[in-house]
């Protein structure tokens, strides 16, 4: 399970139950390598730093403005989702502009422009397959899961009136 913790945003109580916003900071790896001076992808990292991203998810347990949750999605929905977007297109473009050059050099044609036209209009349409595969199948096997709502650090201090004795 990769978790990771969030801040709650936002609380909004709807017929159909609680929902609150959660933010999440976007982490880059790139601060921890010793050549990240001069490497364009450290570059990159530090000027897109500090983003954050914000998603909605229903909450059952009662939880605050400021107060931390953590969140959760299980490795093997972030690898089938991960092969569901990059790699099924890739391969299909493969596939396709294979098929397309042996069907080209049949018919003596030389057209490399085809064989792009054809690779690009087949990984555009199972980028479309994927993502009518993900709107009719359960989109929350893919979506991050409300694993806790983390305690406040926020604590009441109850005032007792001490009298101090002096000796």
């Amino acid at each position: 399970m990769i978790e990771e913790i969030g801040t709650v945003i936002e609380v909004q109580k709807r017929q159909s139950g609680q929902f609150i916003r959660i933010a999440t900071e976007v982490k880059s790896t790139c601060g921890s390598c010793h050549a990240k001076d001069n490497c364009g992808t450290g570059v990159i990292a530090r000027a897109l730093a500090n983003k954050r991203d914000a998603l909605w998810m229903a909450c059952d347990e009662k939880v605050e403005v400021g107060q931390d949750v953590k969140l959760g999605i299980a490795e093997s929905m972030l690898l089938r989702a991960s092969m569901l977007v990059y790699m099924l297109p890739l391969i299909t473009m493969l596939i396709v502009a294979t098929v397309t050059t042996l069907l080209l050099s049949n018919y003596a044609i030389e057209g490399e422009g085809w064989v792009i036209l054809s690779s690009l209009l087949a990984a555009f349409l199972s980028f479309l397959g994927v993502k009518r595969y993900i709107a009719a199948h359960s989109r929350e096997q893919f979506e991050p899961h409300l694993l806790a709502v983390l305690p406040s650090l926020k604590t009441q201090v109850d005032c007792i009136d001490v009298n101090i004795i002096q000796p």
